[in-house]
């Protein structure tokens, strides 16, 4: 089998990173042992916006943002319920942002989203239009359409990259499938660092713990709701398409955790996400639980670390992994980095 470009992955990044390929009008061929709901990525929150996405990649993922949210209203898994992002009155905003946000002081998000409760030392940005993806329904939309332009799925686990002479030159899998592409683009999760050892590449990775739980706190209190990130307490909170729920999070610095997704969730995690949550969102505080998910992320072990590799050797191999949940929210512009039409064009196999 032959392609103009191998991506190991079906995650978002790996998706976002095909769609942009074959509408370059190159032939591209998936290897992924799961489907679309056993993706890492259909275990995301999906909140989307363009305050602090992608790590700094600024008007990049800005221009992301707007195909992010094209391609997930196509498909109905689009919710534009505005995102607000909470951060202390004194730090600066990002500048791809500034233009296209309200700020808000604490006594007018009280006034505008009486759910809420914010110190006085805090002030809102408000992005109108931005809102939330449902992850699985948007994972299975772009399989489908990449299917219906004739790219391939392999559902193999991908062993080892084949080099030759300072070049990569394709895929072996674990079914002994040879899949010979002059381009390879590495954006297997956890896995990305085994499989880059095999061309000599060392991409170290590291697992980190997330979870949220479902909290039934009615739809009068998640009527007019936006997403929530809240950078002073740690926490997220969006509504679900069930308008008595919402979706609540807290960040976690738990790593080396199984590489694992479970539709459950511990009593000390529920715990937690109620005793940080309820400084945000008093409703939650003992409201009915509804359900939850244990799952991962994937971070570099630094966080200046870069999180795509363009390899001088081999060359033609790219990684894209350890957006520690940045992936999912950013995944167009890390397509842009990815895929690169000019090289394709420029260099021989």
């Amino acid at each position: 089998m032959n392609a103009d470009m191998v991506i190991v992955g079906a995650g978002i990044v790996g998706l976002c990173t095909a769609v942009a390929a074959v509408r370059g009008g190159r032939a591209v061929v998936v290897v992924d042992p799961g489907s679309a709901s056993t993706a890492v990525s259909a275990a995301s929150g999906g909140l989307i916006r363009r305050f602090d996405l992608g790590g700094g990649l600024g008007d990049l993922v800005s221009a992301g943002f707007d195909r992010m949210r094209e391609c997930a209203t196509a498909c109905s898994a689009y919710q534009p319920t505005g995102a607000l992002t909470l951060q202390y009155s004194n730090d600066p905003l990002p500048t791809h942002v500034r233009t296209r946000t309200v700020p808000y002081a604490a006594r007018s998000m009280r006034r505008r989203w009486p759910q809420i409760a914010v110190p006085p030392n805090v002030i809102g940005v408000f992005e109108e239009g931005a809102g939330w993806v449902d992850a699985p329904v948007l994972l299975a939309a772009i399989r489908s359409e990449l299917r219906s332009r004739g790219v391939e799925f392999v559902t193999d686990r991908a062993d080892h990259l084949v080099t030759d002479r300072g070049r990569v030159r394709g895929v072996v899998t674990s079914a002994g499938r040879v899949i010979a592409a002059p381009r390879v683009l590495v954006a297997a999760g956890i896995g990305s660092t085994r499989l880059a050892a095999t061309a000599g590449v060392d991409f170290p990775l590291r697992t980190r713990r997330i979870g949220y739980c479902l909290l039934r706190i009615g739809r009068d209190r998640t009527r007019g709701l936006p997403t929530i990130v809240d950078r002073v307490g740690g926490t997220w909170v969006r509504p679900c398409r069930d308008p008595d729920l919402v979706l609540v999070g807290r960040r976690q610095e738990v790593f080396g955790v199984p590489a694992e997704i479970r539709h459950d969730i511990s009593g000390a995690d529920v715990h937690e996400i109620r005793r940080t949550i309820a400084q945000l969102l008093p409703a939650a505080a003992d409201a009915p639980l509804a359900g939850g998910v244990t799952a991962y992320d994937v971070a570099r072990p630094a966080p200046g670390d870069p999180r795509v590799r363009h390899c001088p050797d081999p060359r033609g191999l790219t990684i894209a992994a350890g957006w520690n949940g940045g992936g999912f929210k950013a995944a167009p512009a890390i397509a842009e980095l990815a895929f690169e039409p000019r090289v394709l064009v420029e260099e021989e196999v």
